[in-house]
């Protein structure tokens, strides 16, 4: 009987499944994860290209959610996206979604479930059409830059770029295998496939734009490439014969301090833009770096010019620079440094392959040792540069806790329990006893132990607090013309009980940084993991939307968000007070003007690498220590001090904007020096950075 019925169900089973197989191919509509036009750049939010196909012979209105999963079934982030209408056919999307692919192991699986609404009154109206699809990321560090070209441009271009990849600069082992730490991805797109939204562009390491691809781009899409640029991102730009209006002038405000930089070589009757020195121009604009040349003087390249362009692009530390320049190669200086450090950390493995490897250098092995130890540094390198974590949620959850938040000290809840102990032992056995009224304790052990409870409880919110604490911290980034050109909020949310908010999300990349315990206990280290719980979104992930987060009883929750602004200037008072353009050591006079044009004025300084090099004590206070704090972060390590620097900044002195979990991207180069006013704003803090431009 038993194996009749277990036939029967494999049967229906089998029914179910062929049916749904059918539906799904031919339903009205499908997505597919278009994984070969996707790029993903660890620390990032994740891009998502999906192909929609539509064959329904009307237009097709509804809601689309989109799971996603860590490719064993568990959620990690939900996404629903209102008000959506397909008609008959095919095209492409993208969306940005708030999760790294770090966050996972080795898949992140996609659930599409799209559902009918009635065009007017917006409510569910038909069927629920599924799609799935998958993605596997890198393992190791990924890093990416396109290349754009024109939608003519032949594929067999003279320059391949392989030149701009940075494991292409490793040393390598002497049977010519590679084990690289990083890989480089250069995707070729088109004109048409890059962003018209500069949040898109968070994707992105370094972006290289040929002549003819710059001229077919939208002005929109030239727009959203300025504010990214001067937000911090770094551009390969080319420049051809003749430009557009909107490429044009953002040409003009590029060179507005090097006016005299372009010439002309006279060919027929057309005129050909050439640099007049040399065939490579590294320019700082805003926050960004622009590395500009043209079509004609990036023809007669050499090798030395795509390596200056290739260090200046990424950005690296001064070690690997230098030895690049002398060797052609990147320096393991530093992972050598730090792994002689850490070997006796190491296990047991690691220690006998340093043991072998120091035996094969006093021996007659000198070529296998070397390759012996290449091998070691690179995999000590691949930890590094994968590694996403870091102190920085940490610093910015103890500098934005409410000032009234402690836990509760060891000695007291010590105290607590002793003192209850002592009165069961020696008040309800010892004194009921010898009054001979040991019955009284079915009353007075339930009324201490309640007693003692709420004495526990009462504790607890006296040093954690009981109320919603939301405190917030504003970074905007100053270009030299008065204007926000990157603004970066972190908001901690601290509360006395389990709740669950809706927070809305306005053109900003959100991230969800770090939920994790707290402490003030001596030697106490938060955890690795920064994980912070499923993500739930409704709206669209880069435009309006709003972020449904639960957040635990007294269990901080960190956040961060990015935008790029476009003409949002400076405000008023900002302005007035000539911020940025004040000397490094502020006199009296300066000092009044501070206080006078910005009431709510903090601070006021000059840094760089090295740290605060002159500061004006408006007001010291609390905020002020904040500050202080806060901006610390601003810098990787101290110059004087650069073998400290770990993870990420083995390699660079600074990245492209990211929005990742550990605050890299809000660390400036130590060779820029910036100038920094914070100002109180509501119950905001604000922090404003502008970097003074280095010479021409």
């Amino acid at each position: 009987m038993q194996s009749i019925l277990r036939t029967l169900y494999f049967a229906v089973c089998l029914a179910v499944m062929s049916s749904t197989s059918v539906w799904a191919q031919t339903g009205p509509i499908e997505f597919q994860v278009d994984e070969s036009r996707s790029v993903y750049r660890t620390g990032a939010p994740l891009q998502l290209r999906v192909k929609v196909i539509c064959s329904a012979s009307g237009i097709l209105t509804g809601d689309l959610e989109i799971q996603v999963n860590d490719g064993m079934g568990g959620i990690i982030a939900s996404v629903r996206i209102p008000d959506l209408t397909y008609s008959a056919g095919r095209q492409e999307v993208d969306y940005l979604l708030p999760l790294q692919s770090h966050q996972v192991l080795n898949s992140i699986g996609f659930v599409f479930l799209f559902r009918e609404t009635d065009a007017k009154t917006k409510k569910p109206s038909g069927p629920v059409h599924t799609s799935v699809g998958q993605i596997i990321p890198p393992r190791i560090r990924s890093l990416t830059a396109p290349i754009v070209r024109s939608t003519t441009a032949n594929e067999k271009a003279t320059d391949d770029y392989e030149w701009l990849a940075i494991e292409t600069y490793l040393p390598k082992l002497a049977d010519n295998s590679r084990n690289s730490p990083m890989v480089t991805m250069l995707p070729r797109l088109v004109a048409d496939d890059l962003p018209r939204d500069p949040l898109k562009h968070l994707v992105h390491d370094v972006v290289v734009v040929e002549s003819s691809g710059f001229a077919e781009l939208a002005g929109a899409q030239v727009q959203a490439l300025e504010s990214w640029v001067l937000g911090g991102g770094s551009l390969f730009l080319h420049l051809g014969a003749e430009l557009p209006t909107e490429q044009s002038e953002f040409v003009d405000r590029l060179l507005r301090r090097t006016p005299d930089l372009l010439g002309d070589e006279i060919e027929g009757t057309e005129l050909i833009p050439v640099l007049k020195n040399g065939t490579l121009k590294t320019l700082d604009y805003g926050f960004g770096r622009v590395c500009l040349t043209t079509q004609r003087s990036w023809s007669r390249a050499t090798n030395l010019d795509r390596r200056r362009a290739f260090v200046d692009l990424w950005r690296l530390r001064s070690e690997h620079r230098d030895s690049i320049t002398r060797t052609g190669l990147l320096s393991l200086e530093l992972i050598r440094n730090l792994q002689n450090t850490e070997w006796q950390q190491y296990d047991s493995n690691s220690r006998m392959q340093l043991q072998q490897l120091q035996q094969m250098r006093s021996g007659f092995q000198q070529k296998a040792a070397r390759d012996m130890e290449l091998q070691l540094l690179l995999s000590s390198w691949e930890l590094q540069l994968k590694s996403q974590t870091s102190p920085r949620p940490s610093q910015m959850i103890a500098a934005l806790l409410p000032q009234d938040v402690r836990t509760v000290p060891i000695w007291l809840l010590s105290t607590i329990v002793l003192g209850y102990i002592i009165y069961i032992g020696f008040g309800e056995y010892t004194v009921l006893g010898k009054i001979k009224k040991r019955r009284l304790t079915w009353f007075t052990f339930p009324i201490a132990t309640l007693a003692i409870t709420l004495l526990t409880i009462g504790t607890a919110k006296g040093y954690l607090g009981s109320s919603i604490e939301h405190n917030r911290v504003i970074v905007r980034d100053a270009s030299e013309d008065g204007l926000v050109c990157r603004e970066q909020k972190f908001d901690l949310y601290f509360q006395g009980s389990t709740n669950t908010l809706s927070i809305p999300l306005q053109n900003e990349a959100f991230t969800p940084v770090a939920n994790q315990p707290i402490s003030n206990q001596p030697g106490y280290r938060p955890p690795q993991s920064l994980e912070s719980g499923p993500v739930l979104l409704s709206g669209n992930p880069t435009g309006q939307a709003s972020l449904i987060q639960t957040l635990q009883q007294w269990k901080p929750q960190l956040n961060r968000s990015v935008r790029f602004p476009r003409d949002q200037k400076l405000p008023e008072a900002i302005a007035q007070s000539k911020f940025g353009t004040l000397p490094a050591s502020a006199s009296p006079v300066d000092v009044q003007q501070i206080r006078s044009t910005v009431p709510g004025a903090i601070l006021y300084g000059s840094m760089n690498g090295s740290g605060l090099l002159s500061v004006v004590d408006i007001s010291q206070d609390q905020q002020w220590i904040l500050c202080q704090t806060i901006l610390a972060m601003s810098f990787a390590s101290p110059s004087n001090n650069r073998t400290s620097y770990s993870g990420l900044f083995t390699l660079f002195d600074k990245i492209s904007p990211s929005a990742d979990i550990g605050l890299f991207d809000l660390v400036c180069s130590p060779e820029e020096e910036l100038r920094v006013l914070a100002v109180r704003e509501g119950a905001d803090l604000v922090i404003y950075r502008s970097k003074v431009p280095a010479q021409p």
